[in-house]
């Protein structure tokens, strides 16, 4: 802590402590001699031409000669509501105001000759201009500033940029604009002041510090429309263009958009951000006029967002009237009892095929039986026939020889009566 404070004294004490004193001074110096160079209302100055400030007093001379002289304003006489005084061929004006402004003669009251005239303008010192940038794209920086309202003398402006200490051009747009060229120096911060001049003074604006990257905001977008999409009542397909002032760099260096639209009776906006030019809309009211707005940002977030551009009106897909909607009804009605008969009549199919399946096999079933009747009633019949051929005592036929059947024929008729009777 003492060492810390011992060199913070020397410090002080020594020459370095005095130069940074100075330091401040010699800047607003340097400053106030720039301003100095650009404040210059002599250039401004024109021969019969006297500038004066409202509530200042002004006296003109007419003719050392003559002290008999008629004085007039704008060719008549000077009204009351300007203060003045003449004696001795001498005007005076005192605490004037704008109604003094004009061209002032003196003329003899004795031969009606022209002695003098001038032109006095009466105004105010120039205000502090309110500066702004902007860069339309990445090659140039636009700046305006605000204008002098109401004030009958001239005011010149004088723009000056630099680049480390290295002056930028700024080429006159109109009286309140200028374009600087700015060589895509994103990371190159610009001090930019602008000065305005008249013949009772000057004021410079704050100077603007930035860099590009900072004021980037591109111009408004174009041709921004929107368009229903057939059949569709809940869609519009939205599109718009790039500013004219930034196609020329679309290749390299792109921007996001961000789309606003609402119903025209709705109370909020409702927000989208694409990297295209278009969008369609998916949840627009049926039937029901929208807003449509876009806006245009570097792709990367660099700067601000450009202004909104003109409001558009569309609407969804519309039908033209009941009857159309009527048909479409009508359609659906029809697909949907087409498609109703086609499920009946598989299922009648599926059903009737069944039927005749089992049907068949039933039929089947039975002439398969049938054919094994038949065969067994043949086999009968050729066995009767063969029976008839046998004796028919019965003593033949050993008493024993009944009780075992493995001794007679099974398809013998009289077994088969045997065996009934048993």
């Amino acid at each position: 802590m003492f060492f810390r404070d011992s060199v913070k004294a020397r410090f002080e004490m020594g020459p370095h402590w005095i130069y940074l004193k100075l330091l401040p001074i010699l800047f607003a110096s340097l400053n106030t001699k720039g301003i100095q160079e650009i404040c210059n209302p002599d250039d401004l100055k024109e021969a019969g031409v006297q500038a004066a400030a409202v509530g200042s007093d002004v006296h003109l001379i007419c003719n050392n000669t003559e002290h008999d002289v008629q004085w007039n304003l704008n060719g008549e006489v000077i009204p009351e509501s300007v203060n003045h005084v003449t004696r001795d061929g001498h005007l005076n004006l005192t605490d004037i105001n704008l109604e003094a402004n004009g061209t002032y003669t003196c003329r003899s009251k004795r031969s009606g000759a022209h002695l003098y005239s001038s032109t006095l303008l009466v105004g105010y010192p120039p205000k502090r201009p309110s500066l702004s940038c902007r860069s339309p794209n990445v090659n140039t920086i636009q700046c305006t500033w605000s204008t002098e309202q109401n004030n009958s003398i001239p005011t010149k402006y004088v723009i000056t940029c630099k680049i480390s200490e290295n002056e930028k051009k700024c080429v006159f747009k109109s009286t309140n604009t200028c374009t600087i060229e700015a060589n895509l120096q994103f990371l190159v911060v610009y001090k930019i002041t602008v000065t305005s001049v008249n013949e009772l003074g000057c004021s410079a604006s704050e100077t603007l510090t930035r860099h590009q990257r900072d004021i980037l905001q591109p111009d408004p977008c174009t041709a921004l429309q929107g368009q229903p999409v057939q059949g569709e009542d809940q869609q519009i397909w939205v599109t718009w263009q790039y500013p004219p002032t930034w196609m020329k760099h679309r290749g390299l260096y792109l921007l996001r958009f961000k789309l606003q639209y609402k119903a025209t009776l709705a109370s909020r906006y409702q927000e989208i951000i694409t990297d295209k030019t278009e969008y369609v809309i998916m949840d627009a009211r049926p039937g029901a006029q929208h807003v449509l707005l876009v806006s245009g940002q570097d792709k990367y977030g660099n700067g601000q967002w450009s202004i909104w551009s003109q409001e558009v009106i569309a609407s969804p897909w519309k039908h033209n009237n009941r009857k159309s909607r009527d048909t479409k009804t009508i359609y659906k009605v029809f697909l949907l009892v087409a498609i109703c008969i086609i499920v009946f009549l598989l299922l009648v199919g599926v059903v009737a095929l069944t039927i005749v399946l089992r049907r068949h096999t039933l039929q089947h079933r039975q002439m398969s039986g049938d054919r094994q009747t038949q065969q067994r009633l043949k086999t009968y019949e050729e066995n009767v026939s063969h029976v008839e051929l046998l004796p028919t005592e019965p003593s033949v036929i050993a008493a024993d020889s009944l009780t075992q059947p493995s001794n007679i024929d099974h398809m013998n008729p009289e077994y088969f009566l045997f065996r009934n009777e048993g």
